[in-house]
């Protein structure tokens, strides 16, 4: 259990996976728990550092946006082709950034279609996301369908 730098909760003792994981050696890391518990890591609330592979991957997959009962995520710890996940109810689709097509799991047709249209409209922010989970930064937020 180390001392938490997290945004609300300097200095208090924490206990979450990175938190220990910065105690251990791997680095100074600060924690913002984000809206629904999300955590993200730097090394100030303005300059962020690198997470390893290992924390990365622990940290669970951060919501990059929600509409029309969809919700849309990127792992840290994933596989090429470039993708997102996109949850609709208890199904679940992987969606190729470059063409927005599904490439594993299934979405129904009219949540298949919503989750193409806004990855047509927002294919230059997950492509951004997606180099910034190579290089283990926080996810940026992307706009929901109007």
């Amino acid at each position: 259990m180390g001392l938490c730098d997290s945004v609300g909760a300097v200095g208090r003792q924490c206990e979450s996976v990175a938190c220990r994981a910065a105690d251990s050696g791997r680095g100074a890391v600060w924690l913002a728990r984000l809206t629904g518990g999300q955590e993200v890591a730097g090394s100030s609330p303005v300059a962020p550092t690198f997470l390893s592979p290992a924390t990365a991957g622990r940290i669970r997959m951060p919501e990059l946006s929600r509409f029309y009962g969809l919700r849309i995520t990127m792992n840290y710890a994933d596989h090429v082709p470039p993708h997102f996940h996109a949850t609709y109810g208890a199904e679940e689709a992987q969606v190729e950034i470059a063409s927005g097509d599904i490439v594993g799991g299934s979405l129904p047709r009219r949540a298949a279609a919503l989750v193409k249209e806004w990855a047509e409209l927002h294919r230059s922010e997950l492509e951004e996301n997606w180099l910034r989970r190579e290089q283990s930064l926080p996810l940026n937020k992307i706009d929901p369908l109007p």
